[in-house]
């Protein structure tokens, strides 16, 4: 075990023990989101975000302070995918971060590179439960926790990489590395740190968050779920009641506006959203004579420029990337007359995004039909010119374009168990070209105690008039074997992929899938919108 490694104690923050308060400030799913970026504020376009913007936040901070981060760092946008990460470890080493958990991103393009960014960080990456298969020990890039003196409080900092990660990025990058039970690692390991440390409080940094029907919203809490109690930032909170706690989640893509805490174990849960659109603010406040933590408070400060300023040192390293990227990114390729979003369509609950990005699949790999895991498909498409950052955007991963074949039984059954149930509202783990499905909703049974879940009722398709403005659609033969377009994550294991990793794989290149998409816009400009919806709910 390596624990004496993995303590680094700071004391440039550290100030009186009568202090009284230390600020944590959190992100988390930068996504390589390094620039200020352009909302709607009041019915007007505002800059918002970045780097420098967060910069100029902290650094207006009274109090003693830490910056954290709970991973997904840079796999998201050209300046992080093409720089592999260079730039967020410049990025976060100037801002002074003090410590962050890995996100299944961050291991996107292989241990190699996430081993580099860890060398490269003035920080230390941390995780309590990753292991390598070979020897059963955490691995020699990262380090189970750290301690920092902050206001002359002891904060012990641990991280918790999510469970999904072996899974949710492509397997092969964690083929020699597993992940422990994150309620049972985050228990033992609080005790462990309690015991030999006895630090004044403790944070946990999680890569996966609360759960339930708050994922990927900008919210309050307000109803906890019985399934958010059973995993996520909850059930953690719950196995270490009584310790002075707070927990940062991620992955969710969550924000919740004020902190919440948990009644039944009295710690403090927060999430801060993605893309550094914002950041969390939480106070620690401190007894000043018993040192005991007698209070925890947090709430969401969106990054609007025009409040919080814009660090001028930070922007010509934004810039350096940017101008990386640019050279080629800025290049327009073709264009769309409707806006692609990824709202549930009026009647599904497919999408606009991922119907296209799924017909471009199909209609490039002239199969029977095109599948596209949801959670790839990253940002819209808004009407007018698509340049090649927007298609990087929407489709950052290096996934290649796979062809496979599964029978007719087997795709009937891939979409019925793409549809379900989450937070007690549908939605599907994949998107569908070729393909037109009704499905219903089974009301809970109180008699056999059976909960409420979703049935497809048929498939059909559309074949060679998918493309057409009136495509006809006839039932699926489940004898019949279908070649699907899909991509390498899918088949090789990667959440919603169990079905289409049993089919027959016929082809994969190599080549990348978002080339086909381009080579799909450059051919096909998106005039009119996709056919659907294709996801349709029946009584």
């Amino acid at each position: 075990m390596k624990l004496l490694s993995s303590i680094f104690l700071s004391l440039a923050l550290a100030m009186p023990a009568s202090a009284g308060t230390v600020v944590i400030y959190h992100t988390s799913d930068v996504h390589g989101g390094y620039s200020v970026h352009q909302a709607k504020r009041n019915g007007e376009q505002k800059p918002i975000g970045g780097f420098a913007a967060l910069a100029s936040l902290i650094h207006k901070e009274k109090n003693p302070y830490l910056l954290l981060d709970s991973g997904d760092t840079f796999q998201g946008t050209p300046e992080g995918n093409f720089s592999k990460g260079a730039a967020t470890v410049e990025l976060m080493n100037l801002l002074g971060y003090s410590a962050m958990v890995p996100g299944n991103h961050d291991f996107d393009y292989g241990i190699d590179v996430l081993k580099k960014m860890a060398k490269g960080f003035n920080f230390p990456v941390l995780s309590t439960n990753m292991y390598e298969k070979a020897t059963k020990k955490t691995p020699s890039f990262t380090h189970p926790y750290t301690i920092r003196i902050v206001g002359g409080y002891k904060i012990a900092i641990l991280g918790i990489v999510g469970t999904h990660t072996a899974t949710s990025t492509l397997p092969a990058n964690v083929k020699d590395y597993y992940f422990g039970d994150e309620t049972k690692e985050a228990k033992k390991w609080v005790k462990k740190i309690m015991r030999k440390e006895k630090p004044d409080a403790i944070i946990i940094l999680a890569h996966f968050g609360l759960g339930g029907p708050y994922g990927g919203k900008r919210t309050e809490v307000k109803q906890i779920l019985p399934e958010m109690e059973q995993s996520g930032t909850l059930a953690v909170a719950r196995a270490i009641k009584g310790y002075p706690a707070v927990i940062f989640g991620g992955h969710n893509h969550s924000a919740f506006y004020t902190s919440y805490k948990d009644e039944q174990s009295g710690i403090l849960l927060t999430e801060s959203g993605s893309h550094l659109y914002n950041a969390s603010r939480v106070e620690l406040e401190f007894d000043d004579e018993t040192r005991k933590l007698k209070n925890t408070s947090g709430k969401l400060i969106e990054l609007w420029t025009e409040d919080t300023g814009s660090e001028e040192y930070v922007l010509p390293t934004i810039q350096k990337y940017k101008d990386e990227a640019d050279a080629v990114m800025n290049q327009e390729i073709s264009y769309t007359d409707i806006d692609l979003d990824r709202n549930f369509r009026d009647g599904g609950i497919d999408n606009m995004a991922g119907d296209w990005f799924a017909d471009a699949m199909r209609r490039q790999a002239k199969t029977d039909i095109g599948v596209q895991n949801s959670g790839g498909v990253r940002t819209n498409i808004a009407k007018g010119k698509i340049t090649f950052r927007d298609v990087y955007q929407i489709m950052p991963f290096d996934n290649t374009l796979v062809v496979t074949e599964l029978t007719g039984q087997q795709v009937f059954d891939m979409v019925n168990k793409s549809i379900h149930l989450k937070g007690g509202q549908p939605t599907t783990t994949l998107q569908f070209s070729g393909i037109k499905a009704l499905w219903k909703v089974k009301e809970e049974n109180a008699a056999t105690n059976e909960p409420a879940k979703t049935e497809v009722i048929e498939v059909s398709l559309c074949g060679n008039t998918c493309d057409s403005e009136n495509p006809v659609f006839t039932p699926i033969d489940y004898t019949k074997t279908y070649r699907i377009a899909t991509n390498n994550y899918l088949v090789g294991g990667g959440n919603g992929g169990d079905i289409l990793g049993q089919g027959n794989i016929k082809e994969d290149n190599q080549r990348v899938l978002r080339d086909y998409l381009i080579d799909d816009l450059k051919a096909n400009p998106v005039k009119v919108a996709p056919y659907g919806p294709r996801l349709v709910q029946v009584k």
